[in-house]
């Protein structure tokens, strides 16, 4: 709530953790393609990061781990500027670059995504490559395929980066090749049917090829190729916006594309993502996507800056640079017309407070978007009730634009105004707080212990 979170993602992340590490559901059912209610991505790494949840299990806990991460990865990418380059300033130049970089802060601004870990590990794949530090080259590369089902295709791009760049194949680059390739086999024969013993539904990254449906016929392995020419034309689609977000992502490359194209290779396949994509989160810098694009920016601009190094110059160049990228976030996230505004406190948190501490752990509780983060505790609370099974107590925010919010193509056809309504017709529900729209009911059977009808 006074992060601006929602559903998606982190009260999905924070309940599934919670679920996970508390018994509800299995450790697989997290880590693995799953039914609703679940992550539903290829992501072992989401196991380690539960862990460390589990010590302090609360949805802060997530965006910690995320920043955390965001900021540990301008390590590697300082030491691969600093072998590159020899230069100490270039290197801290460079990694400070990274940070202010409206597209990163996109990224941790709100929510959790398994996205923010991408950086540290392509970054450090990429220094242990350089440094030869085999153990921590191959662990890298563990931790980036572990992390989403699009890093598989990064893994691919990258082995073939560093060898059109290098010209020799060698173990690392052949390791990286056939792991990558592995996996992406792995989702693809998951989503056919040729792995119907694993029992995953349609993975995140299937579904971007095929949509959301298991495919069986053998038309229906070409039907992305089938499809590309009908698509062309999208790429008029918001054509304006596309160009500033990738403007904005690529502006430290700067020459690099033309000088040396085979270090920007790994961010080609998502850039026409972004081009022929309709689905403007793609190209919002307040969104996770960036993630796909940046390491391979900052580590295509190591030679373009380094070109540019001159002590004196340099600096007043860096100089320009911040300040340039720090009005350019202030305009993307400051302004109010943005339609990206930085989260402020709300005012319902002590409320909302009261509230979690006073309801029965297991109690089966019916809420909105923004409010389900905070109740991710909760091992029954939903966002999509049915009259069939009603719930035992019911949180809205009556002056939240979630109140009204709906989503057909994710499942959401009714919105949580029409789902409230239709129970209070249907069953008998107490309204038992009202504070500033905030409202909690409770079906007539159930008590509560104690309860101020305010906040």
């Amino acid at each position: 709530m006074a992060l601006q979170t929602t559903y998606f993602d982190l009260g999905l992340y924070a309940s599934s953790f919670w679920k996970t590490t508390h018994g509800y559901d299995s450790w697989a059912s997290l880590m693995f393609p799953s039914t609703v209610g679940h992550i539903s991505h290829f992501s072992p790494l989401l196991g380690p990061i539960a862990l460390i949840y589990s010590l302090i299990p609360d949805p802060v806990t997530l965006l910690v781990i995320q920043s955390v991460a965001i900021v540990s990865s301008v390590i590697p990418l300082y030491y691969l500027a600093l072998r590159e380059s020899g230069r100490y300033g270039l290197s801290l130049a460079i990694a400070g670059l990274l940070l202010v970089n409206p597209a990163l802060l996109g990224i941790v601004r709100y929510d959790f995504h398994v996205e923010a870990f991408l950086p540290l590990f392509i970054f450090s794949l990429y220094y242990a490559y350089r440094s030869g530090k085999s153990r921590t080259y191959y662990l890298s590369l563990a931790l980036l395929l572990s992390t989403i089902e699009y890093a598989a295709v990064l893994g691919l791009a990258v082995a073939l980066s560093i060898w059109l760049e290098k010209r020799t194949l060698d173990r690392k680059i052949l390791v990286a090749t056939v792991s990558s390739a592995a996996l992406v086999a792995l989702l693809v024969a998951s989503n056919t049917g040729a792995l119907a013993f694993l029992n995953w539904p349609a993975n995140w990254f299937t579904r971007q090829l095929y949509g959301g449906s298991n495919v069986g016929r053998a038309q229906d392995y070409v039907q992305p190729f089938l499809g590309l020419l009908p698509t062309l034309s999208a790429f008029q689609h918001d054509i304006g916006p596309k160009l500033f977000y990738l403007l904005v992502v690529f502006a430290p490359a700067g020459l690099t594309p033309l000088r040396s194209p085979q270090r920007i290779l790994p961010a080609l396949p998502w850039t026409v993502v972004v081009l022929a994509s309709q689905r403007s989160t793609f190209y919002n810098l307040g969104f996770q996507y960036a993630a796909f694009l940046l390491p391979f920016v900052y580590v295509s601009a190591i030679p373009f800056l380094s070109t540019l190094y001159k002590p004196g110059r340099f600096l007043r160049f860096v100089g320009l640079g911040f300040i340039i990228i720090v009005v350019l976030s202030a305009l993307v996230f400051g302004s109010p017309v943005s339609g990206q505004p930085w989260p402020v406190p709300s005012q319902l948190l002590g409320c909302m407070a009261q509230v979690r501490s006073t309801l029965p752990g297991n109690a089966t509780l019916l809420t909105q978007n923004d409010l389900f983060p905070q109740l991710s505790g909760f091992p029954y609370a939903t966002i999509n009730s049915t009259l069939q099974n009603p719930p035992q107590y019911i949180l809205v925010d009556v002056k939240s634009a979630w109140y009204n919010w709906t989503d057909v193509p994710l499942g959401y056809p009714v919105s949580m105004r029409q789902q409230v309504g239709a129970l209070l017709n249907n069953t008998g529900y107490t309204l038992t707080t009202d504070y500033r729209g905030l409202r909690l009911y409770r079906i007539s059977s159930t008590t509560l212990p104690t309860w101020l009808n305010d906040c």
